[in-house]
């Protein structure tokens, strides 16, 4: 009888572990997708003061249909450059640095805008300083 007891803990025990296995490795994806890719790239126009302000544009993949995306800052605040320069993984937001000029003093900030230009708001507020402020790109 003692032996019989012992031979349907262990086949319990083992049933038990397959059971938890097939659990664990149950294929099963819970994230939400992201949208559709837009094969579209992101870049920096880097324009001499003299000339007017910095551009953000984006083309295709191929490079067709350039088109400048038209942002609205504050008077005192420029398109600070390519370093902080990043599209959001759905696509649809875009962030930069914003360079605001004050006499001598020169302050980085973080911004963000709809990929159209549209809603442009400062997120990050930069300190006074004469070291540069950069959006890490994929630290989403």
């Amino acid at each position: 009888m003692k032996k019989i007891l012992q031979g349907a803990l262990v086949l319990f025990t083992f049933a038990l572990a397959v059971l938890l296995f097939q659990i664990s490795c149950r294929k099963q994806v819970l994230a939400e997708p992201t949208g559709a890719q837009m094969n579209k790239i992101l870049y920096f126009l880097g324009v001499p003061p003299s000339v007017g302000p910095n551009e953000l544009w984006m083309a295709n993949y191929d490079g067709t249909n350039p088109t400048k995306i038209n942002i609205v800052l504050p008077a005192n605040i420029t398109v600070g450059g390519e370093q902080g320069l990043s599209l959001s993984p759905d696509g649809k937001t875009i962030f930069f640095i914003g360079r605001e000029q004050i006499g001598f003093v020169t302050k980085h900030h973080v911004y963000r805008c709809k990929v159209d230009g549209s809603n442009a708001e400062r997120i990050i507020e930069g300190k006074e300083t004469s070291r540069a402020l950069y959006y890490i790109r994929g630290a989403h």
